[in-house]
């Protein structure tokens, strides 16, 4: 929507790794998406960019995700449907939904370390999911419903604050532990009139399949078959994002899953060179340097040490103990 709205000035890419042009490719790496927002907070500024988040939904809302929510029963599905859905390819803001007795939150968080890239990131988050909750006004959605939104905001309240108190969308209340939008349950449960039985049930089962094919599509199994491919064709170790785009999934969320599994990238990839150097040394076809050059080593010295590392003895051992 910035972008859009600004004309694209190539100030946008300033330090990242991507060409100035006439939009964003569809995917970025987490990198030069922070270096993005960066941009647009140096040149436009938090105070203007919150409010054209505050501001009426004209932003990106695509027709599918729309009609997706749109069959909702309520504003409670609708929200909890598009907190899974994103939390599939999203790991810089993370979603919590908090269900008590008389409301309904979601907890908003990014690492603090981002700084106000990640508080901005936090609230402008924060901010979107209300704009959900209220896009279905007036057909009666939260139009009968009692009681005031309210947005808890991790820190003070800076001067660009303001912003949100301007809005008198909701109620402000700074300096709390997290960035949190409450919703009054009686709010959230309200009927959708447009629900449709059917459509919604179909949403699901697309957004349980879509859950089951990343899960599956970054198991070791399927990561450690991945690279085996690579390493077997190609003699090289394949970069991350060249599994990711393989998987047909975002770098990201493959960077994401792997740090889930409490394992590396080069962790996989080295277990996978240990496996086939053993494959191939039982085989007994190859010389030693061939083996190195198969599996990506410039230097059978390179092969040797890492053969050492894994099985505690160089590759001339292991051949002529296993012989």
């Amino acid at each position: 929507m910035w972008g859009s709205d600004l004309g694209w000035p190539a100030w946008i890419f300033d330090g990242t790794s991507l060409k100035a042009g006439a939009a964003l490719p569809r995917k970025i790496g987490l990198a030069d998406d922070l270096l993005i927002l960066g941009n647009f907070l140096d040149h436009v500024g938090p105070e203007k960019l919150l409010a054209s988040v505050t501001g009426p939904l004209h932003f990106q809302l695509v027709p599918r995700t729309f009609d997706r929510l749109r069959s909702a029963p309520d504003v409670d599905s609708a929200i909890k449907f598009l907190v899974r859905a994103l939390a599939i390819e999203n790991y810089i803001v993370r979603f919590e939904v908090e269900q008590g007795d008389d409301d309904f939150g979601i907890r908003v968080s990014v690492s603090e370390d981002l700084g106000i890239v990640g508080e901005f990131m936090e609230i402008t988050a924060a901010t979107y999911l209300l704009h959900i909750a209220k896009v279905f006004e007036p057909a009666p959605y939260i139009c009968d419903a009692p009681g005031r939104a309210e947005l808890s905001i991790r820190g003070g309240l800076p001067s660009w604050h303001g912003v949100l108190i301007e809005a008198g969308e909701y109620e402000i209340h700074p300096n709390s532990s997290s960035t949190r939008l409450r919703l009054p349950k009686q709010w959230s449960m309200a009927r959708n009139g447009s629900h449709d039985p059917v459509a919604w049930a179909s949403e699901q089962e697309w957004l349980e399949a879509r859950i089951a094919f990343h899960q599956e599509s970054l198991s070791p199994s399927r990561l450690k078959s991945a690279l085996r491919t690579v390493i077997e064709s190609e003699h090289r170790v394949p970069r991350l994002k060249e599994i990711a785009k393989a998987e047909g999934i975002s770098e990201r969320t493959l960077a994401r899953r792997i740090a889930d599994l409490g394992i590396t990238f080069q962790q996989v990839a080295d277990e996978i060179r240990a496996e086939l150097a053993v494959e191939m040394l039982s085989a007994g076809t190859s010389s030693i340097a061939g083996i190195a050059q198969t599996l990506g080593f410039s230097h059978s010295s390179s092969f040797a040490r890492a053969f050492r590392d894994w099985y505690g003895c160089t590759p001339t051992q292991w051949r002529t103990h296993d012989g």
